[in-house]
C-alpha cells in the first residue's frame, strides 16, 4: 500500500536538506571516529 504524501514541494525540498545535513553531520562523526568513510550513505539520499 503506497501513502500519498500531502506536502507541497517547498516542505519536500525543506525535508532533503534536513536529510542531507543529517547525512553530513553522521558521516563527521564516523571519520572522527575512524570508521571507513566510503560507506555508501549517499545512496540513500
Amino acid at each position: 500500500m503506497q501513502k500519498t504524501f500531502l506536502l507541497d514541494k517547498n516542505a519536500l525540498s525543506l525535508i532533503r536538506q534536513d536529510i542531507d545535513m543529517y547525512y553530513k553531520v553522521v558521516e563527521k562523526e564516523y571519520l572522527t571516529m575512524g570508521y571507513d568513510s566510503s560507506c555508501d550513505y549517499q545512496n540513500l539520499s
